[in-house]
């Protein structure tokens, strides 16, 4: 009655229990070898490794498979790699009608006395409270920092 319900045939039922009784087949005992290894090596690669990094490194440490079971591991497992595109900040916004300040400086370095030419920088830097903007005025005539500003930005880290 129980095979009629699951609709398998009594034969295919009692094959599958034999199965179950029946030592690992050389071919599962690979493959739950090379799982294990796969897992191992995601897991030592802080989950960021995909299928292709996993093969490359499995292949370097000797043991030969195809990129397509490394695929299929993957998938068996339930794992995926865990990788993020970095933030970029965007700092200028080239695409205005605003009047661009005209370039005096003309990339002519050379200075003769103190406050005659001065240049500025803008850089970023990722803190846990946001981000933190920093303008660096540097005179060329000592090239050295005359003036700085910190800003940090109100924006918090995204987290996923």
């Amino acid at each position: 009655m129980m095979c009629k319900v699951l609709k398998v045939s009594k034969s295919g039922y009692y094959d599958w229990c034999k199965r179950q009784l029946a030592p690992p087949s050389q071919a599962e005992v690979e493959r739950q070898q090379r799982r294990s290894a796969v897992k191992e090596i995601f897991n030592d690669n802080r989950r960021i490794y995909g299928y292709r990094k996993v093969h490359a490194e499995l292949c370097r440490r000797g043991r030969k498979c195809s990129l397509n079971t490394i695929l299929a591991d993957f998938q068996a497992l339930n794992i995926k790699s865990r990788t993020r595109k970095k933030y970029r900040v965007t700092t200028t916004d080239s695409k205005h009608t605003l009047p661009i300040a005209e370039n005096v400086l003309a990339r002519d370095f050379k200075t003769e006395k103190p406050n005659e030419k001065w240049v500025t920088d803008i850089t970023y830097v990722a803190t846990l409270e946001g981000w933190l903007y920093l303008v660096v005025i540097i005179d060329l005539f000592w090239r050295k920092v005359i003036g700085y500003q910190p800003h940090l930005s109100h924006f918090l880290f995204a987290t996923k």
